[in-house]
């Protein structure tokens, strides 16, 4: 699952950022940084979303953020699903610190202020979907259709619309990946829903302000 998701939704937000000069992440595991500019700011805070915080007071400061689609890095990724939902908690208090740090406002440019207050939107997204989407599928199952419709089709063949120019836009890199039809049907139907319950989790622990553990 996770092979597709950051071939189809990871990879491509952060080149639609990157070429705004606004990727709003440069992950710990695979960046460059100026070292100068890392300095001026502060470097790294003892947090759990240290890579995101690091970039957004980058950003803040006039810097640019871009994204290489050819670079290639290989790194150690969740091998369970407890430890996927982990990281994805992880990630949602590390976007709650990088918002709490830096809110949009005090973003210096347009682009990176634009993306930052899209973030925002990530929240509502992860709740709709946890409390509005998964409830509406299961009564569609059972014959009742009173929040899911025919919008909830046209919009499930939309994201498979994009999802397969995303993912010829990936092949035609000719970067290795293994392909799984198991992994992209997992991907397509429960992957979400771990994502957005791991995130809501998150935002609640930030909210509630208990401190997270790296595991």
């Amino acid at each position: 699952m996770q092979i597709y998701d950051y071939l189809l939704s990871i990879a491509a937000v952060k080149r639609f950022q990157g070429s705004y000069g606004a990727t709003l992440v440069a992950q710990g595991a695979f960046s460059v940084y100026d070292t100068a500019m890392v300095r001026q700011s502060g470097g790294w805070k003892d947090v759990l979303g240290e890579d995101i915080v690091l970039t957004y007071t980058l950003l803040s400061g006039g810097g640019l953020s871009t994204y290489e689609s050819g670079a290639v890095g290989y790194t150690h990724v969740p091998e369970t699903l407890n430890a996927l939902y982990n990281q994805r908690k992880r990630w949602a208090i590390g976007m709650m610190e990088g918002l709490s740090e830096v809110p949009p406002w005090k973003q210096s440019g347009k682009y990176p202020r634009h993306f930052v207050l899209v973030n925002l939107s990530v929240i509502y997204l992860d709740v709709a979907f946890l409390l509005g989407m998964i409830p509406a599928l299961v009564l569609a199952l059972f014959g009742y259709y009173y929040l899911a419709g025919i919008l909830t089709l046209l919009s499930l063949a939309v994201s498979a619309l994009l999802f397969f120019t995303m993912y010829k836009y990936q092949k035609n890199l000719k970067i290795p990946f293994r392909n799984s039809l198991f992994g992209f049907v997992c991907f397509l139907l429960f992957f979400q829903a771990i994502q957005s319950a791991a995130a809501v989790h998150g935002y609640l622990i930030h909210l509630f302000h208990r401190r997270g553990e790296w595991k």
